[in-house]
């Protein structure tokens, strides 16, 4: 796989927050200039793999657009700006058989959900927990069109054992119905003890049933 596509997440770097937050009704031109190039950028990069005739599983997205109460932008932004953008490298992914289209977006994100799925992205990470992200519930609203990526809370890890079952209770489900691929909702934090993380994939294998 290769990671590839940044509409909002890119040009938000460049100009920083309050930037870009205020040039959406500035200056929306210029905006969706910075747009535009980030997908043509993006659909030159994935015709080039695939003219030199090699395959992708999968494309990582990045656009970190929500905080923990929902996106930094209005969904009727990404509709009519971002997703007429998405879609012609979103097709040229599909065509070319690139089987998970993964958008990883930290915060809250369940209002930017259905637009995304609708668009033909069909994979997201990392299901934050402290903006209330559950992988159960977007599971239960979007079934199986939609992989799941991350939702075992990273502060659990640097608690204890006790506090780690509690989290693999949640996904437990998840793990074995299969969509669903098991880790923390972004970076382990520096504080998680290494016997932490071991334990919290050893339990992973149990689940699954690779270990006894």
């Amino acid at each position: 796989g290769m990671n590839l596509l940044s509409g909002y997440g890119n040009p938000r770097n460049y100009m920083g927050l309050e930037g870009i937050s205020i040039a959406i009704y500035e200056d929306r031109k210029l905006v969706e200039e910075m747009m535009d190039h980030q997908a043509w950028m993006a659909y030159q990069m994935a015709r080039k793999v695939f003219d030199a005739g090699i395959t992708l599983e999968w494309v990582w997205i990045w656009e970190d657009m929500c905080f923990n109460k929902g996106p930094m932008v209005s969904p009727g932004f990404v509709k009519q700006v971002m997703v007429p953008r998405y879609r012609k490298v979103v097709d040229l992914l599909r065509d070319s058989g690139v089987e998970a289209l993964i958008l990883d977006c930290d915060g809250n994100i369940e209002e930017l959900l259905p637009i995304w799925v609708d668009c033909g992205i069909n994979a997201t990470y990392p299901l934050e927990c402290a903006a209330g992200m559950d992988a159960r519930k977007v599971r239960k609203k979007f079934g199986k069109d939609l992989i799941l990526f991350g939702n075992i809370d990273k502060r659990a890890l640097a608690k204890g054992k006790r506090e780690i079952d509690a989290e693999l209770d949640k996904v437990r489900e998840l793990l074995r119905h299969g969509g669903y691929f098991p880790n923390v909702d972004h970076h382990i934090p520096p504080d998680v003890p290494y016997e932490n993380v071991k334990y919290l994939l050893h339990e992973i294998k149990k689940i699954r049933g690779d270990v006894p």
